[in-house]
């Protein structure tokens, strides 16, 4: 494999917990569920051979946050850590994808649209990029 030290990161993030006030499954079961879909199909695709591999230009972490709902206790204490322990870590992050409410439709049809593809949801946007 071919060593990503090197490379840019982008972090893929959703929180985990929920308001009382709120429907759980939309804030944010359905951002997690799309986190989690994402990191399975990046590992499909990654696994799947070694020209997939090679189209890898970037790290991709995916992580899922706890207490965000509370003050963004989650993400924070995770950059607080990199800042302290490893700041060149840090300055690696290129970009960060929070997923957060994405099961209204509209919400999904912008994110489709910023990507500037036609497809149906983030995963399949996902999915277009590693066509071979």
């Amino acid at each position: 494999l071919m060593s990503l030290r090197r490379l840019q990161v982008i972090v893929v993030g959703s929180h985990l917990d929920s308001v009382d006030a709120g429907p759980g499954i939309n804030d944010n079961g359905s951002g997690s569920a799309t986190n989690l879909q994402m990191l399975i199909e990046f590992a499909r695709l990654y696994l799947s051979s070694e020209e997939a591999r090679a189209k890898v230009k970037s790290r991709v972490r995916f992580c899922f946050w706890g207490a965000e709902e509370e003050g963004l206790l989650g993400s924070e204490a995770y950059v607080a850590r990199l800042a302290s322990d490893n700041p060149g870590e840090l300055a690696n992050i290129a970009v960060n994808m929070n997923f957060d409410m994405l099961g209204r439709w509209a919400i999904v049809a912008a994110l489709v649209r910023a990507a500037g593809c036609l497809c149906l949801t983030p995963c399949d946007a996902f999915r277009l990029q590693w066509q071979p």
